[in-house]
């Protein structure tokens, strides 16, 4: 099989039908090793496959020599696909087709004697282990290439860093079964505002990402139950792989994790929100800008453009599906973003964008990013989803984001104050959170919170707070005035309560007679 190199998509040879493998120029400190395969059909048709990096022997620095034109790469050669779709695209073609691509590139995961004869070479770490890891390549990936499924459960714990009242610091644990009924792949951590659920992801993210010689911890620990994992397995692959937050409040301190070379960590990390990302920074609480609304716009139509062909198509078009039951985004026709972002019409893209609300920009913009970056073994932490969104829709968004991770093995911790949320998970998913001063205690529901109503689900987390505030401390002032009369209550509110007040005023009432 014939590879050919170019610099442009435009010289695509249509009459030419096999590999194409168009050159990037992304520099990986100091390494130029970016390379995008696509493949041409028999009737001219290019199907794109993804990036992969190739790597010679003994390259320190700069570009990597290709041949202009090759049937194989000689044995100072080997090549990475740079993520998950790359090989699922590979594998969706007949063998004849996807084995002569794998062994003319001299793939290091279609071979793992490839890997380890180029493990050490300084170019893999820097470069072509960059975003991916050492498990990528020898299970994932590899696995992936062989049709092989890939759903893990996840059992792991993240203990708060020490804190000065010299109480035990907060421990919650994470559990996440595999084809489980309700799903458990999304978990929820809730309490009520300044409780301190934001800055719980915030340093979860940062404890994941540490370098990996930062042994003073300053942002808690992760360990995984098994017995045979602990938080060192962790750096070696064996469990989430990817980090993905999601944050799109202004004021909270939730910001993008500081990149860290390869050398550094062994998780890839992406953001989604509204702040833009640091290439680097030494204080993981540095300044940054907020986005701005063309900024967005752009961001949006660039992570389009990644999901408008398979494997990722199928997930986008599955999780639009079930967004799609909200009537402004069924309205909306989102299919025919599709056609834009393929042939290449960004302002179409954009216009679609820019004319949704803020809400519906926040679910389209991050539902479309995630099925761009999660892979598997990803973690998303997502930050008060339900800030900008009405309850129908946040529950439409969270199956979106359920049914994609269920997909790619990942799993998601939510921070909210929204009864909604809890609804969409099970009890064991729950973590209640209650503070007072310095100290912060931890406890699960005591009732089953999948599907039950959003009153009893807010007296549950909320207790006191629900009695002493709203309607509820208007009926008992009323009810304390009038001697707890029920029916001059009824009264005094001109007949203008519903049934939950109603039930609330004749609580009140039958307990001040008591």
């Amino acid at each position: 099989m014939l590879f050919n190199v170019i610099n442009n998509r435009s010289l695509l040879g249509s009459e030419t039908p096999g590999p194409y493998l168009l050159r990037g120029d992304w520099d990986d400190h100091g390494f130029k090793t970016s390379f995008y395969l696509v493949f041409v059909r028999e009737n001219g048709e290019p199907l794109d496959i993804g990036p992969v990096k190739i790597l010679r022997r003994g390259l320190e620095k700069g570009y990597v020599e290709v041949p202009q034109s090759f049937d194989a790469l000689d044995s100072d050669y080997c090549s990475l696909g740079q993520d998950q779709n790359y090989y699922e695209s590979l594998a969706g073609f007949i063998d004849a087709v996807h084995e002569p691509i794998l062994i003319g590139l001299r793939d290091c995961v279609n071979d793992r004697r490839i890997f380890e004869e180029f493990r050490f070479e300084p170019g893999m770490g820097v470069s072509l282990l960059r975003k991916i890891t050492v498990r990528n390549v020898t299970e994932t990936f590899r696995g992936i290439l062989r049709g092989q499924a890939s759903l893990t459960s996840f059992r792991f714990s993240y203990t708060y860093p020490p804190n000065q009242s010299g109480e035990a610091p907060v421990s919650l644990k994470f559990a996440v079964q595999p084809n489980s009924m309700p799903p458990t792949n999304i978990h929820a951590v809730i309490g009520r505002n300044g409780v301190g659920k934001t800055t719980l992801l915030a340093n979860l993210a940062k404890a994941l990402c540490q370098p990996k010689d930062d042994f003073m911890q300053p942002f808690g620990t992760v360990e995984f139950d098994d017995p045979e994992m602990t938080v060192d397995a962790f750096w070696d692959g064996d469990r989430f792989t990817n980090l993905v937050t999601v944050a799109f409040s202004a004021f909270d301190p939730f910001r993008p994790v500081p990149r860290y070379g390869a050398e550094e960590i062994d998780i890839t990390h992406s953001y989604i929100g509204l702040r833009a990302q640091e290439v680097f920074s030494d204080s993981l609480d540095g300044a940054h800008d907020l986005k701005s609304y063309a900024s967005l716009s752009n961001e949006f139509s660039e992570s389009l453009k990644k999901c408008a062909s398979a494997p990722r198509l199928r997930r986008w078009r599955d999780a639009i599906e079930i967004i799609e039951s909200d009537p402004l985004f069924c309205d909306a026709d989102l299919s025919r973003l599709i056609d834009y972002a393929r042939r290449g019409d960004d302002s179409s893209v954009r216009n679609v964008f820019d004319d949704l609300s803020s809400g519906h920009k926040i679910v389209l913009l991050t539902v479309t990013k995630l099925v761009e970056l999660v892979d598997d073994r990803t973690l998303v932490l997502f930050d008060e989803p339900e800030s900008h969104l009405h309850p129908p829709l946040l529950a439409s968004f969270l199956r979106a984001i359920s049914s994609l991770l269920i997909l790619r093995n990942g799993a998601a911790i939510i921070a909210t104050h929204s009864p909604v949320v809890l609804q969409e998970v099970p009890a064991t998913c729950v973590w209640i959170l209650r503070r007072s001063g310095d100290v912060v205690v931890s406890e699960r529901p005591s009732l089953e919170t999948f599907g039950e109503n959003v009153s009893v689900l807010t007296r549950e987390v909320f207790g006191l707070e629900v009695t002493q505030s709203g309607f509820h401390k208007m009926i008992s002032d009323a009810l304390a005035g009038n001697g707890g009369s029920y029916e001059q209550a009824i009264d005094d509110f001109n007949g203008q309560l519903g049934a939950e007040a109603r039930a609330v005023a004749l609580a009140i009432s039958r307990s001040m007679k008591s």
